[in-house]
This record gives structure tokens, sequence and C-alpha cells, in this order.
């Protein structure tokens, strides 16, 4: 049987666009418990598979859509569904059964100079560290190089969000993460970190300060699928970047203060020009819409396209599938709950979000149950 369990769950930091990995390098999404699912040939299938992920995961698949690894931030599974040799990797706010309960704790980035190793950059107690996943090693299977094995990249105090995007020149990557304050009585910062990665190795991180002051808290920051926006969910703010993929270079476009909602789930659409949040209500939780290149402030294009009805049923992170839909994870509050119901397998998606003259909507979609 095949569950879904979710708390603020979907983050698969492939949260990364279709633009950041191929379409079949984002083939195989895992998530919640024990849940894989597929993209390849058009067609979303299910598979039940080790792990349960609270909200960081990340899965790659090669040019083909195969799998080659997921993860739950710490324990890495190979494509036979086996943990790794040298798994678990270090990774801040792990729940031993359930994963890392960091909103955007890792990310996987193949490695520019060697087709064979990819990164996976976590999230740990205060900065950053990776480790490289050799896929020569272990007959094939992969496996974490022992001596490259949670490095340190930066030691300081970050929040909850991390995201990639392809350099210009289509061969190397940017990472960005942002400083936190280490207490919420501390003064506010708007550093953010950025690191270049390339056949030389990982690059920096190298600092900016721009945009709105801030101490630091969870919610998803995203880049749409050009990799030209980053939008940054803040407390109560809602910020839109111009990004340059050529120099790294942030720079404000639109913001949003005092959204009245505190966005956590956050994605663009697939043609850049609506960008969405979701919001944890006391009325219950919602999902708006936002017009990134109207001539209207952003507060102005505020629209309400979904608000959960359900009883105890909450909204989580949101991800810009391989098919140009965006996937909203709905979940019962109840956390841990008897994983092997139906109320806990539930997935929501967007339809006709970007089209001229119309403010989207949201529907639901059932997972078929596993054997």
């Amino acid at each position: 049987m095949l569950s879904i369990t979710m708390k603020k769950t979907l983050l698969l930091v492939l949260f990364y666009p279709c633009f950041v990995f191929s379409q079949n390098n984002n083939a195989n999404w895992f998530f919640g418990d024990s849940v894989m699912l597929n993209f390849n040939d058009g067609v979303i299938t299910t598979m039940q598979v080790p792990g349960l992920a609270d909200e960081t995961s990340i899965s790659y698949s090669d040019d083909e859509g195969n799998l080659l690894f997921y993860s739950d931030g710490s324990i890495i599974w190979n494509k036979d569904l086996e943990e790794m040799n040298n798994s678990p990797i270090e990774q801040r706010g792990y729940n031993e059964g359930s994963g890392s309960s960091m909103c955007q704790g890792s990310s996987v980035i193949p490695d520019p100079g060697n087709s064979s190793k990819y990164y996976i950059i976590n999230q740990v107690e205060e900065g950053l560290k990776y480790s490289v996943i050799d896929m020569t090693l272990d007959e094939g299977l992969g496996d974490v190089q022992e001596e490259l094995k949670d490095i340190w990249i930066i030691e300081e105090y970050i929040t909850e969000k991390l995201q990639a995007v392809k350099h210009a020149n289509g061969r190397d990557w940017w990472v960005l993460f942002h400083k936190r304050v280490p207490s919420f009585d501390d003064d506010s910062t708007n550093t953010f970190y950025k690191l270049l990665i390339t056949p030389e190795g990982i690059l920096g991180p190298y600092e900016q300060n721009v945009g709105i002051k801030s101490k630091g808290t969870i919610a998803q920051m995203v880049f749409s699928k050009n990799g030209d926006l980053l939008a940054y969910p803040e407390t109560n703010n809602l910020e839109i970047f111009n990004f340059n993929r050529c120099t790294g270079e942030l720079s404000e476009y639109k913001n949003v203060l005092s959204l009245g909602n505190y966005p956590y789930g956050c994605a663009f659409s697939g043609d850049g020009t609506k960008v969405y949040t979701s919001s944890v209500q006391e009325d219950g939780d919602k999902v708006f819409q936002y017009c990134v290149n109207c001539e209207e402030t952003l507060e102005e294009t505020k629209t309400l396209i979904f608000k959960e009805t359900f009883e105890d049923y909450a909204i989580g992170q949101m991800l810009l599938g391989p098919d140009d839909k965006i996937y909203i994870v709905t979940f019962y509050y109840t956390w841990y709950n008897s994983y092997f119901t139906d109320i806990n397998m539930n997935l929501s998606d967007t339809e006709n979000y970007s089209a001229a003259g119309t403010t989207g909507s949201v529907g639901g979609l059932s997972l078929a149950r596993n054997g």
C-alpha cells in the first residue's frame, strides 16, 4: 500500500524548476511517507520506497529519467532502494526515521568537471557542509566518498532556504542561501551567500547585501524556470529579485510588505509571469497568486485561488513539475498519524495558472495505492 503523510513536505530540493535540471533529471520525486513519483512519458506513476521525509528530500535521475539516488537529507538510497554504504551524512534538524525538518535543507549538484560525481550540500547546525557521491563506487550503484564526506563550506547561522540554478555558461552552478540572526532578539540581516560550483570545485561563499532586512524564518526560496528571477518569502513579506546568471548578482525587482499572511510554500508558473505562495491561517490554509510582470504592484495583483475547507487538512510546499503544473501538498495535520490511510493520499495541482485573463485554479490528484 502507498501512502502520503506530510508535514510541510514535498521539498525535493529538486525544488529546482525544470530549468535547473533537465526534465529527465527531474523525473523522479521522493517525498513524504515512502513515496516516489515518476513523471516519465507524460504519465505520473507511483512507487513505495524505503524512507520517510519530513521536509527535506532530494532525488536525482540520469538523462534517460532513470533514478540514480534519493535522500531524506541524511540517509542516501541508491537506485536499488538500498542505503549507500557510507551513508548517512550530517544534516541539521534531522529526526531519526523522518528525515530533516529543514524547509530546504539539502541540494544535489552534478559536478561540472566529472559526470560520475555529485555534490550533496547540506545545512548543518551552524552553516553548510558538502559530501560527494561517486557513481563509480559500489559496482556502479554509487556511494559517498569517505574522504569527501561532511566537509565544511561555511560556519555561519543561515536560514532554511537553499536553492541552486545553472550558470549562464551552461556548465557551472550557482548555489544561494541566506544569513540569519542567531535568535529573534538580535538584529535583522539582508545578507545573501552565493557559491559558484565549477570543474575546479566549490568557490566562495561570496556575500551580497540586498533586499529587506529580516531575522530569517522558514519558507521556500525558488528560482523561476529560466533562472532570471528569485522569489524570497520572509515572515510577512514577499520579495522578487532579478538574478544575473553570469555574475550571480541579485537586484530588487518587486516586493510586497505585510502580506496579511505568512507564506511557506512558493513556486513560479512555468512562464515566470506568476508566483504562488501557500500560507497557514486559522480560518483555513490558502494559496495566493501574484502577477510578476503586471504594471500594478505585487500587492494589487494578489488573488486568492484556493482555500482548504476540510478540517485538519493543511497546505504545504509547492513544486513546478516537468509538465509545467505546480504540485501542492495537502496533508492531514496530525503528525504522526496512521500513514497508510486515504486521508494522507492527496496531492493537488494547478490548472491554467498562466493563461491570460485567468486566475488559475487548484485541482486534486489522488495517488493510487501500490499493492
